[in-house]
């Protein structure tokens, strides 16, 4: 079996990285703007927009979605899909 060497794409995985970031942006963008709370989010008047610490914005939507996904399995819902970050 001849394995070939795939060469990387780093503009592609560029793209995917900040497309991911711009979902979770909107995730928590929603939760504030809907009026809701969370423990994890440093404070009111927080706009995820502008938060300039990606591993705090990534680490806050995660938190979010596991909220989210135990109410969608308390109604019997199916979790939200997942990607790998």
């Amino acid at each position: 079996m001849n394995a070939q060497i795939i060469p990387p794409h780093p503009h592609e995985d560029w793209a995917e990285t900040a497309a991911h970031l711009m979902h979770l942006t909107d995730i928590t963008d929603s939760f504030v703007a809907a009026g809701l709370s969370s423990s994890e989010m440093p404070g009111p008047g927080w706009d995820p927009c502008s938060e300039p610490d990606a591993y705090r914005l990534i680490h806050i939507a995660a938190s979010l979605t596991v909220g989210m996904n135990h109410i969608n399995r308390s109604m019997g819902l199916s979790d939200l899909p997942s990607r790998s970050l």
